[in-house]
């Protein structure tokens, strides 16, 4: 017989002494001790919104808009009673400033025309946000509500 089938002390195998290797054992017992009660979460950490600040940016940004608008108009008026020469007609002087200063005089009374509606759009993002928030607001009070119901009823009635 071959020196590895020889009868030579083999490492013990975890088991029942004697028998099958697989023979059946005892499963240990379990714990079936019900778990306490579960505290609902506190809302520690979470988002926070504060909906009169950002009610009140909507409504700014808003009255914002409406401003640039009339100050947009003034400017649109003052470009137009300022006539073809508005810095004067001397061409050492007035028609050089014109010449250099005309694309920038035209980008801010573009700007201007624009700045209404950019404060407009703030303040239609800012009230979606503000619903948005709600919402979600909602949902979350809801949720933590049948949370505690169902544990409520998990618990069972208190002794």
């Amino acid at each position: 017989m071959p020196p590895e089938h020889g009868k030579e002390s083999q490492p013990a195998v975890p088991g029942p002494a004697g028998g099958y290797r697989n023979a059946p054992v005892s499963a240990p017992s379990p714990d079936l001790t019900p778990p306490g009660p579960v505290d609902p979460p506190d809302g520690s950490g979470l988002l926070a919104v504060d909906f009169t600040a950002l009610l009140a940016a909507v409504e700014a940004a808003g009255s914002a808009a409406g401003q640039a608008q009339l100050a947009a108009a003034r400017a649109d008026d003052a470009t137009a009673r300022s006539g073809p020469a508005p810095w004067g007609d001397d061409p050492a002087l007035g028609q050089t400033f014109g010449a250099a200063f005309a694309a920038p005089r035209d980008d801010l009374i573009r700007t201007l025309r624009q700045l209404p509606v950019v404060l407009r759009n703030l303040a239609d993002d800012l009230a979606a946000t503000r619903a948005t928030f709600g919402r979600a607001e909602d949902t979350a009070l809801e949720s933590v509500a049948l949370l505690g119901r169902r544990l409520a009823d998990l618990s069972g009635p208190v002794s």
